[in-house]
């Protein structure tokens, strides 16, 4: 039955939300449906490292040529070039407004984020509005707005970033039964995203309770990283109980998002786990558990040997940067690559590899949540089994910040953007 919190009409309001796109999105006056009410701040920087990557896709219509005038609303010359580089700025003082003050190289796919406010959005069937208490920033988001994964996502231009959020609901849709007004819940809103915003519609057929045991930042930090470590797991037939065949794994990159989870994991599936990370963090993963740790700048470390000299059964491989060539050599008779960065050079390099016969296998893996996993998951952390990694937190207002932090790389678990009154928790 439809309905919503008590407190709803009080504080109804408009909904923030941080926007991206890419140059060839000039103006924004209509977003999916509802009129962009205001924009609250001038848009915003990325990191000059980020700034400074050559176009990932260098079509045409994604470059943008040098102005030939100034901007009429606050009159920046066209010849100016704004320090740092690595500052863009849509002309937010009028939304109809078709010129980027910042200018780059015309080398340069041009990207921008900025927060608007929209119409706080209404949940139809089967769905619930959410008052969003954090959201989980994953490589998969900023990869989007790069244009890596179109023409499949976004649809369109502009967008509102991040799938894996956890939060209160505030009201439901109709024919939504489990939910209701006040709980916590944690979900991942899938391809159309939507997740860096003050409110959020979710389908409930994902949506998982959150205990009071379990806090909106671990929980938020959960759908795509830990399912992505759940699912590669078993490809070796992982009993998380315990009660399974001992086994070896190996896996890469294991102080991001999904290495973090996939280490504790592994431990409750009775594997032994070797683990490549930096230096920096060799005490942490020791810590989730891994029995033996690389550094991955070390001649040990690159060769991706185990130490005791142990065959890998699986690999859980969490980083572009190992080829099957290092790899290979490393695995047991019968041993499994699963490859969690999907690429087209990735599906066919494990459709080639079909062919060879071999017994190693190549797996590349392209992880779904759904809501059994999810509140398996859920359970894990509620009894102190499973943990999230939280690099570092932000606030919606700073979020940009956050996004710079993940497009960096190297951040030790995961990158947490919360409502502001959480932080002051």
């Amino acid at each position: 039955m439809a309905g919503r919190s008590a407190t709803w009409a009080d504080d109804a309001k408009p909904s923030r939300v941080l926007l991206f796109g890419q140059a060839d999105v000039r103006t924004y006056v209509e977003w999916e449906g509802s009129s962009v009410i205001s924009s609250r701040a001038p848009p915003l920087e990325i990191s000059p490292s980020t700034a400074r990557q050559r176009p990932i896709d260098p079509r045409p219509a994604f470059l943008l040529p040098w102005p030939q005038e100034p901007c009429a609303p606050c009159n920046t010359p066209a010849t100016a070039v704004a320090p740092p580089l690595s500052r863009y700025h849509l002309l937010s003082d009028t939304l109809s407004c078709s010129l980027l003050c910042s200018l780059f190289s015309r080398l340069l796919l041009h990207f921008w984020l900025q927060h608007v406010e929209i119409q706080v959005p209404s949940p139809k069937k089967d769905e619930v509005l959410l008052r969003v208490e954090a959201a989980s920033i994953n490589p998969a988001d900023w990869r989007v707005q790069k244009g890596m994964m179109r023409p499949f996502v976004p649809s369109k231009f502009p967008f509102v970033p991040v799938s894996d959020v956890a939060g209160e609901v505030v009201e439901v849709g109709p024919g939504v039964d489990g939910f209701k007004p006040g709980d916590k819940v944690v979900t991942w809103l899938g391809f159309k995203a939507g997740g860096l915003a003050e409110y959020v519609v979710a389908p409930v057929n994902i949506a998982v309770h959150i205990p009071p045991e379990v806090s909106a930042a671990d929980a938020a930090g959960l759908p795509i990283p830990a399912c992505s470590a759940l699912q590669a797991l078993r490809h070796a037939t992982t009993k998380f109980d315990g009660t399974g065949d001992p086994a070896n794994v190996l896996i890469t990159a294991a102080s991001g998002g999904v290495g973090t989870f996939a280490i504790q994991l592994a431990k409750l599936g009775n594997l032994h786990v070797t683990a490549t990370c930096g230096a920096r963090n060799m005490e942490l993963v020791r810590s989730l558990g891994a029995d033996e740790v690389l550094d991955y700048k070390t001649p040990e470390g690159k060769s991706l040997k185990s130490p005791s000299g142990r065959k890998y059964d699986i690999v859980v491989h969490c980083t572009s940067s190992v080829g099957w060539s290092s790899l290979e050599p490393n695995l047991a008779a019968h041993g499994k690559v699963v490859d969690l960065n999907p690429s087209p050079g990735g599906f066919l390099r494990s459709a080639l590899h079909q062919l060879t016969c071999s017994n190693k296998k190549l797996v590349v893996l392209i992880a779904m949540v759904n809501k059994e996993d999810l509140q398996f998951l859920v359970d894990l952390v509620k009894g102190g089994k499973l943990r999230t990694v939280i690099d570092s937190r932000y606030v919606l207002g700073k979020a940009e910040e956050a996004w710079a932090k993940s497009m960096e790389g190297h951040a030790t678990g995961k990158i947490i953007v919360e409502r502001d009154q959480v932080m002051d928790i």
